[in-house]
């Protein structure tokens, strides 16, 4: 073709852009262009970046990590995959959680709001999500929420800041549709869409499922992170580079500097009073309590009244430290 692929080199359905380029490389050093570019959290890409990618993403876009609101999220559901292949139980559980965040962001525009997707693995699956969805929700709800429905097929290509993953399978599902979970590219598509948030719906008991099986690792995988970062006290806990900005920044400006403040119901990592002025900085990629991103939608919420936000990152701090600190002192001396 025009892109100098042979046609056989790629199956669209089974292979996404990143899997093609890894066949190409001749060395994983190659894929140093994904620095700071991957979409999704530490928490949600790197199962996925440890088990397909031989940990070759390097991610760097990170955000406060506590059990309620990051990453991950397994819920166990009671259902039951009846003979047409459907577990309904878990796309009712789906539909009200997604009922609650929509209500929650009633009053935002369309560009604020948090985007939303439905993937399953099973076709017959995502046919009952869909029709549910059109019974529940009007044309203009799914247009601001950006909805999409669909299976690992449907999100070659796609992302949304929140996935809601529904596996479909109970206890007693045959070891075809196990086996089915268990491909590589399939499970890989089902579990990397999300940026921010990501819940996958469950309703097979997870000691059932053999330790081998991907989905098995994954939960494991999410027990492991979560038992990590449990207990974290970001009032409690100093942050060596947050010291070290804040340390430049006394230095630098005659100014008054407060620690994980709210501000517009964005959590901020350091607020500067500068006699009349406020400038709000976020710290990114350092492991620990400050770690954290502010999310996307709080961002424009800020922009929106004027309040800009500064990032600054532990790797750039560190690999460049001048121009790191060039870029913050500006930001510090603007009007």
């Amino acid at each position: 073709g025009q892109l100098g692929v042979a046609e056989s080199t790629l199956s669209y359905r089974n292979s996404s852009i990143l899997d093609l380029t890894k066949t190409r490389l001749v060395s994983q050093d190659q894929l140093t262009f994904l620095d700071e570019h991957y979409r999704s959290l530490p928490s949600i890409i790197g199962f996925s970046n440890q088990t397909f990618y031989e940990n070759a993403l390097k991610v760097l876009k990170h955000q406060r990590f506590n059990t309620k609101d990051g990453g991950v999220h397994l819920v166990h559901v009671n259902g039951v995959r009846s003979a047409r292949g459907i577990n309904s139980a878990e796309v009712e559980s789906i539909l009200n959680d997604i009922q609650e965040l929509i209500n929650q962001e009633s009053t935002l525009t369309a560009a604020e709001s948090t985007s939303l997707g439905l993937i399953a693995p099973f076709t017959k699956q995502v046919t009952y999500l869909k029709k549910r969805i059109s019974e529940s929700f009007d044309l203009k709800t799914l247009k601001k929420h950006k909805i999409l429905v669909g299976t690992p097929y449907h999100f070659q290509g796609e992302e949304r800041d929140q996935m809601f993953i529904s596996m479909v399978i109970d206890q007693d599902s045959p070891s075809a549709s196990l086996n089915y979970l268990n491909k590589a590219d399939v499970f890989n598509v089902l579990i990397t869409r999300a940026r921010t948030k990501q819940f996958i719906y469950l309703s097979r008991p997870v000691d059932s499922i053999k330790q081998s099986h991907l989905l098995r690792r994954l939960i494991d995988y999410i027990g492991a992170y979560e038992s990590k970062c449990v207990g974290q006290n970001s009032e409690a806990i100093k942050d060596l580079f947050m010291d070290l900005v804040e340390e430049y920044i006394h230095n630098l400006v005659d100014c008054t500097i407060k620690r994980d403040t709210k501000i517009f119901g964005a959590q901020v990592d350091l607020l500067i009073y500068k006699g009349q002025q406020l400038f709000a900085i976020d710290l990114v990629g350092f492991p620990g309590a400050f770690e954290g991103m502010i999310e996307l939608p709080q961002i424009r919420r800020m922009a929106r009244i004027g309040q800009k936000i500064h990032f600054v990152s532990f790797w750039r701090w560190t690999n460049n430290t001048k121009q790191s600190q060039k870029e913050l002192k500006k930001y510090l001396e603007e009007d």
